[in-house]
């Protein structure tokens, strides 16, 4: 068996430290924050009981409690929220706050995969091909890889890939199939089929909206020192149903990188995109987490903000790599932010080679 099949059996099974669906580090929050996120998720955001799950997961800001983090989890999982869905997964396959199951972690893992979610279709994927939780089927393992491969998921690639070596030609082309007649059957989901590329802006994007291009520039002054410059920022934007999608990017001049250590600058500009975010009319900052997006270091920002006097839920994930700053944004009418999940479309963000 190949190293990397080794190693994905035991990130399922719980030998391992930690799993590739592990919640990210939740960094330090204030007493205020975490009232705030308490507060929004017993009124039922999603979001916030799927954060505060993570707080109790990892002991931050709270006495760290495996049982209350499922309670949490559970709650954000059965609103369908993809990334709660994982987490619970993960807490069945570890036996952490609740017993060790791996057939319930699977059924979880398979809840946010039919949702489109790539980190749990490697998981699902995973499940198949070693037999944990569901009988193996290196068919339906392809199936699930490949999925999670079409979103970017470097893993996704290398198991598709150990998977073929096990398959006959005739398997692969059933498994080919399956993959072109797949559709998501959680009823909130948000199927992608639609796929936006940028050559000049260096991404791409699945997307169930029409995505369509607009400029913007506008002179921003560093505080040390006083100096200016002009950015221009591209936006591509679509809406879709109730949901705004949106993609960002903008180009930082080279000298900023030099007034000071380059990684140290990357933490300042990305804090400031998360304070840019509570500084909206009428906006109020609920979680902001960090990211990454490969090797390059990303925040992601949850807030609730006003659009077209109505309240909504905006999540941004921003990122900076080399000297360009991207957005990837969605913005739900709150009511029905916490019954469409738009992770499918964030995940979905990839730079080209």
């Amino acid at each position: 068996m190949s190293t990397l099949l080794v190693t994905l059996a035991m990130l399922i099974v719980g030998l391992c430290g930690s799993s590739p669906a592990a919640p990210e580090e939740v960094p330090t929050i204030s007493a205020e924050k975490l009232e705030r996120v308490r507060r929004d998720a017993e009124q039922g955001i999603a979001e916030a009981q799927s954060y505060l799950g993570a707080c109790y997961d990892t002991g931050t800001g709270v006495t760290r409690d495996f049982s209350e983090a499922v309670k949490w989890y559970r709650k954000a999982a059965n609103q369908g929220l993809s990334a709660a869905q994982l987490f619970l997964g993960e807490c069945y396959v570890k036996g952490t706050g609740v017993q060790k199951d791996d057939a319930e972690a699977f059924k979880w893992y398979h809840k946010a995969a039919q949702q489109g979610y790539a980190a749990a279709q490697v998981m699902v994927g995973a499940c198949y091909s070693q037999g944990i939780g569901v009988p193996k089927d290196n068919v339906t393992a392809y199936m699930w890889a490949a999925l999670a491969a079409t979103a970017g998921t470097h893993d996704a690639k290398e198991l598709r890939e150990e998977i073929s070596k096990q398959m006959t030609n005739e398997q692969i082309a059933e498994a080919q199939r399956m993959i072109r007649q797949w559709k998501p059957t959680v009823q909130n989901s948000l199927f992608l089929p639609g796929e936006f590329k940028s050559a000049e802006g260096g991404f791409l994007v699945r997307t169930p909206a029409t995505l369509k291009e607009s400029t913007t520039t506008k002179k921003v002054v560093i505080s040390s020192g006083g100096q200016s410059y002009d950015i221009t920022t591209h936006i591509f934007s679509g809406k879709q149903g109730d949901v705004i999608y949106l993609v960002s990017y903008a180009d930082f001049p080279e000298w900023i990188f030099k007034l000071g250590e380059p990684a140290a600058i990357t933490e300042q500009l990305l804090n400031r995109s998360g304070l840019a975010a509570e500084t909206l009319t009428n906006s109020k900052l609920l979680l902001e987490t960090k990211i990454t997006l490969g090797r390059y270091p990303g925040h992601e920002v949850l807030a609730e903000c006003q659009e077209q006097g109505q309240k909504a839920l905006m999540k941004v994930r921003n990122y900076i790599v080399n000297r360009r700053h991207y957005q990837v944004m969605t913005l739900v009418p709150k009511g029905k932010g916490e019954m469409i999940d738009t992770n499918a479309f964030l995940d979905s963000f990839q730079l080209l080679k």
